[in-house]
C-alpha cells in the first residue's frame, strides 16, 4: 500500500519577526509580516519549511560549481521519470558521468556516457529509477561529470533533500504553492549566505528535520528560542543529532502540526465535479439555464491506526488517530488551505495529459514538477476542505478487537487551480 499523507495549511503569523533558533549563537528570524507568504498564510508545513523547492536548486550548485570551465550544466528529471545531467554551450568531443558507491540517482552503469542530442548539447541519463522520498546527497552519492578534461565530483556540499524532484524544482517558479519566503531561505540567508548548505524537510512519518554539511560541525545544530515554535515542527528540545555519510541532521521526535501520515494509503479518491449557477422552466417547455462556476472536488476516504501495539517511541509518530485529533482535525476545517498526497514520497503536481493540454502547457508524462500518467492520481493536489466536507469525524475502532484501526474517515477536498 501506497503511504499518503493530508497537511493541513500552516499559520506562521505568530512568529512575525521573532527570533525562531539559533546556530553557533547566530539568531535565525521570522521575517515581517509583509516579507512572508500570504501575510503568514503557507498552505502547509512543508511549504513553509522548504517552498516545496530547495534554496539552492541543483542545477544552480552543479553550474556554480562547474565555476569557469566552458558551458554550463543543468540538471532535471526527464518525460521517462529518469533523472539526467546536461551540458550545453561549448564544443566538447566527450561528456560522462561516473557514479559514487551508492547510486540513488539511478545511473546504474559505472560510467554513463552524454549523447549529444544537438550541436553544443550533450545529456547523461540514468539508466533507473531514482529513490523516492527524503534524498540523500552525501560523500557516498557524489559523482563525477566530465566534459573533455573538465572535471568535477558534484554536488559539492552533502545534504538531506525532501527529494530529488525538489532538489530539481526552481524555487517560486512551479505553481502557487512553490514560495521563495520559507524557513530554509530565512536560515540560510542569516548563516550560510554564500553556500547556502542548510535544508528543511518533512520525513515519510511526517517528522521535520534540518540538515547541513557535516563539515560545518555540531555547533550547528538548532538551539531553539521560541517554545511555540519548537512545538509547531513536533521538536521536544533533546532530540539528538545524527552525523553520517558526511550530513548532519536533526529529526523531531513527533510530526510537525498538520501533518497526517497515512500508511494504509487512501481507500477513496473519486473526482466529482461542482456546477453552481440556476435554471427555470420556460412556457414552451424550454428550460433556460446560466452558469456562474465549475469546481472539481474529490472524496477521500482512510483508516487511521490506533495506539494500541505500538511502542511508546513509535506511537510518538505513528499513532495516527491521536495525531489526527490533536494536530491536524483543529487546522482541517471546512474552507481551510490543506495539501493532498497520495503519495507521500511524491511531491510532484499531479495533473492529467487532458488538463494540461487545456492549461495551454506541453502534456508531459513525468517532469521535475509534474506527474501525467494515470490522470495526475497519484501527484499532489492543491485544495480546499469543501463546504460540504463532514464535520465530524468519529474514530470508531472495529468491535471486539484492540484499538488497531479505525473505521473510515472521509473528507471532501475542492481542487485549486
Amino acid at each position: 500500500m501506497t503511504k499518503a499523507a493530508i497537511l493541513a495549511g500552516f499559520d506562521s503569523i505568530e512568529w512575525v519577526s521573532t527570533t525562531l533558533f539559533t546556530r553557533n549563537g547566530t539568531p535565525v528570524a521570522a521575517p515581517a509580516l509583509a516579507t512572508m507568504n500570504d501575510k503568514g498564510h503557507y498552505p502547509d508545513v512543508v511549504s513553509f519549511l522548504n517552498g516545496w523547492a530547495t534554496d539552492k536548486y541543483l542545477s544552480s550548485r552543479l553550474d556554480a560549481q562547474w565555476g569557469a570551465n566552458p558551458g554550463t550544466l543543468t540538471a532535471g528529471i526527464d518525460s521517462s521519470n529518469r533523472f539526467y545531467v546536461e551540458f550545453t554551450g561549448a564544443v566538447i568531443s566527450a561528456f560522462t558521468v561516473t557514479r559514487g558507491s551508492s547510486d540513488p540517482w539511478g545511473w546504474g552503469a559505472a560510467t554513463v556516457a552524454g549523447v549529444n542530442t544537438s550541436g553544443t548539447t550533450w545529456r547523461a541519463t540514468a539508466t533507473s529509477a531514482f529513490t523516492r522520498g527524503n534524498f540523500t546527497g552525501g560523500s557516498n552519492e557524489q559523482f563525477f561529470v566530465t566534459a573533455d578534461l573538465d572535471t568535477i565530483l558534484a554536488p559539492e556540499y552533502q545534504v538531506k533533500i525532501q527529494s530529488l524532484p525538489t532538489w530539481c524544482s526552481v524555487p517560486g517558479s512551479v505553481d502557487a504553492d512553490v514560495v521563495i519566503e520559507c524557513l530554509e531561505n530565512w536560515d540560510n540567508d542569516a548563516i550560510d549566505n554564500t553556500n547556502r548548505r542548510f535544508s528543511w524537510g518533512i520525513d515519510s512519518e511526517g517528522r521535520t528535520f534540518t540538515s547541513w554539511d557535516a563539515n560545518l560541525g555540531s555547533g550547528y545544530s538548532v538551539t531553539w528560542s521560541s517554545a511555540s515554535f519548537r512545538r509547531a515542527l513536533g521538536f521536544t528540545g533533546t532530540e539528538s543529532l545524527v552525523t553520517s555519510n558526511g550530513i548532519c541532521t536533526l529529526t523531531s521526535t513527533y510530526p510537525a502540526r498538520g501533518v497526517l501520515v497515512l500508511r494504509n494509503g487512501l481507500a477513496v479518491h473519486d473526482p466529482s465535479v461542482l456546477h453552481m449557477g440556476s435554471a427555470v422552466n420556460q412556457l414552451n417547455g424550454r428550460i433556460a439555464g446560466r452558469p456562474v462556476s465549475i469546481f472539481n472536488e474529490i472524496d477521500v476516504s482512510t483508516t487511521l491506526r490506533g495506539g494500541v501495539g505500538l511502542a511508546e517511541a513509535r506511537a510518538e509518530y505513528e499513532d495516527e488517530a491521536e495525531i489526527y485529533r490533536v494536530r491536524v482535525a483543529p487546522y482541517l476545517f471546512r474552507g481551510a488551505r490543506c495539501t493532498l498526497l497520495p503519495d507521500i514520497a511524491d511531491p510532484r503536481m499531479g495533473s492529467s495529459s487532458i488538463q494540461q493540454y487545456v492549461d495551454g502547457d506541453t502534456p508531459q508524462r513525468y517532469s521535475a514538477y509534474k506527474i501525467g500518467i494515470a490522470a495526475g492520481v497519484m501527484g499532489r493536489k492543491r485544495c480546499e476542505v469543501s463546504v460540504d466536507s463532514p464535520t465530524s469525524h468519529l474514530m470508531t475502532f472495529v468491535a471486539n478487537t484492540p484499538r488497531i484501526r479505525t473505521g473510515p474517515i472521509n473528507w471532501k477536498l475542492r481542487l485549486l487551480d
